[in-house]
């Protein structure tokens, strides 16, 4: 078996565990129908939903508009991440290795092979959890396309946007009266009238998400803490935090004047091309939506196979490729995809600063 040949390499990908990913896995689902066979993909969403009453007649019908959608398709960005492996690495231990473990060199090549594609895989979920993230709170996200490295200046920026026709920014904006560190008495109301807002468009609103800072003035609330603590109260059926993947911890369910939600803090972080760490949610806002409010498409990936004169196609969210140096004995490993993350309905999420 050739282990370095693509079929196979995707076998394992496929059998590999996925990297979780809070946002992405939650609110941006991947179906049957999102993965693509072409670098195209279609990127389309209903209008917000039509709410009129149905006419009545004395006879015959009155003809009623159709709900709208708005539709287009795009290349998706490309996420290469790679990594090499030279032949004088494959004679020392890999981590974890024990020093009298009797490993050869070929098996050691496998370990690096399978360890390697985890470590791509975890990139390439970083970035679709950035895209998540700014979906959710900004209703559009940018992301650089390097040209010759990682971080250089070199770049062309991937932008999209789902503002609707007409917009040239995010219509899915509450604003509080009066931030929750000055007045936390508005908070239950807050999120009901961002639940109001999203239910007045057709939506479900079942969830908040709350950044680190918003969830320490909810959690320092006295009175949401009384709620929170008594199992005999209504307003709240969920007294321990539970953790979560990625730095998300479900804090309670609770009633927000009448809007049962549940409530999550979400603190993960990544690290930027600057090497700084950073947050992929805003610490100061909340959002409130329903899980699976989104999709997550993947575009097709071309690449020429060794020996090959014509460019192989896949449709897959993931795919390896490996080039080898046999001058220098250097194998590069390349793991591709193209991603496009994307709601299913206009404004389908109500973001707020509440800091």
């Amino acid at each position: 078996m050739n282990l370095y040949d693509t079929l196979t390499m995707l076998e394992g990908i496929k059998t590999a565990k996925p990297t979780p990913s809070f946002l992405k896995d939650n609110y941006f689902p991947t179906a049957a129908g999102d993965i693509f066979t072409s670098e195209k993909v279609l990127v389309d969403y209903e209008n917000e939903s039509n709410d009129k009453l149905a006419p009545a007649v004395i006879k015959g019908s009155v003809p009623v508009q159709r709900n709208g959608f708005q539709a287009k398709e795009l290349t998706a960005p490309l996420i290469a991440p790679s990594i090499a492996l030279s032949i004088e690495q494959l004679k020392s231990r890999v981590f974890n290795e024990s020093i009298v473990s009797g490993m050869t060199p070929e098996q050691r090549e496998a370990q690096y092979l399978a360890d390697d594609l985890a470590k791509l895989d975890a990139m390439i979920t970083r970035t679709e959890e950035y895209m998540a993230a700014q979906t959710l709170l900004n209703n559009a996200y940018t992301i650089d396309q390097y040209l010759n490295g990682y971080g250089t200046n070199l770049s062309q920026p991937f932008s999209i946007d789902f503002y609707g026709e007409g917009n040239n920014s995010n219509q899915a904006v509450y604003t509080p009266g009066s931030p929750w560190s000055i007045n936390s008495t508005t908070i239950l109301s807050d999120i009901a009238a961002m639940c109001k807002m999203l239910k007045k468009k057709g939506y479900a609103a079942t969830d908040v998400i709350m950044g680190s800072s918003a969830a320490d003035v909810f959690l320092r609330n006295t009175e949401i803490r009384n709620l929170l603590d008594n199992r005999r109260m209504t307003i709240a059926n969920e007294v321990k935090p539970q953790n979560l993947a990625n730095g998300a911890t479900y804090i309670g369910n609770i009633n927000a004047n009448g809007h049962m939600v549940d409530v999550y803090a979400y603190d993960a972080t990544y690290t930027d091309a600057a090497g700084q760490e950073q947050n992929f949610f805003d610490v100061d806002k909340i959002v409130v939506t329903a899980k699976g409010m989104g999709r997550t498409a993947y575009g097709a990936i071309s690449q020429y196979e060794e020996g090959a004169t014509e460019a192989t196609t896949y449709a897959a969210k993931r795919v390896p490729h490996v080039i080898i140096n046999r001058h220098d004995g250097i194998r590069e490993l390349v793991e591709q995809s193209r991603p496009l993350v994307m709601p299913k309905k206009l404004n389908a999420a109500i973001v707020a600063d509440v800091i």
